[in-house]
C-alpha cells in the first residue's frame, strides 16, 4: 500500500509542477504566444474538455512515474541522487532527442522546445529520484 501512495504522491507532484510551469507566473504567457493561443481562447475553453485533458495528463504522468520506478528498481537504484542521474539520462536520451524534432523539421521556435522540454528536465529526474529513494 505504501508503494502505491509513493507513486500517486509523486504523480501529484509532477502534475502540479507541470500545471504551474504553464501558468503566467512561469512560462504560460510565452508558451501561449509561441503556440498561437490567445488569452480569450483560454477563457472560452470548455471546462468539461479541460477537465478531460487534465485527467488524461494525470494518467500520463502516472504512467511516466510508474515506468521510471520500474527502471529504477531494475537497475537497483536506492538513492535520490542515483534516481536523479537515471532521470537525467532518460531526459537526454529520450525527451531531448525527440522533442527537438519539431524545431528541426516543423520550424517551431527553439524557445518552445526549451519551455516544453525544460518541464520534463525538472520533473523526470525529480520523479525518478523520489521513487528510487522512497520505494
Amino acid at each position: 500500500m505504501t508503494g502505491i501512495l509513493i507513486l500517486i504522491g509523486t504523480t501529484i507532484l509532477v502534475f502540479i509542477i507541470g500545471a504551474m510551469w504553464y501558468t503566467p507566473l512561469l512560462f504560460g504567457k510565452t508558451w501561449m504566444k509561441l503556440v498561437g493561443i490567445k488569452h480569450r481562447d483560454m477563457e472560452k475553453a470548455n471546462m468539461k474538455n479541460m477537465m478531460g485533458q487534465m485527467v488524461t495528463a494525470f494518467i500520463m504522468n502516472f504512467i511516466m512515474v510508474l515506468v521510471v520506478w520500474v527502471l529504477a528498481k531494475l537497475l537497483e537504484l536506492n538513492t535520490f541522487l542515483d534516481g536523479m542521474t537515471l532521470g537525467l539520462f532518460l531526459w537526454v536520451g529520450l525527451i531531448m532527442t525527440t522533442m527537438i524534432n519539431p524545431v528541426l523539421w516543423e520550424k517551431k521556435p527553439l524557445k518552445l522546445f526549451f519551455i516544453n522540454a525544460g518541464m520534463y528536465l525538472v520533473t523526470i529526474p525529480l520523479a525518478t529520484g523520489l521513487v528510487a529513494a522512497l520505494f
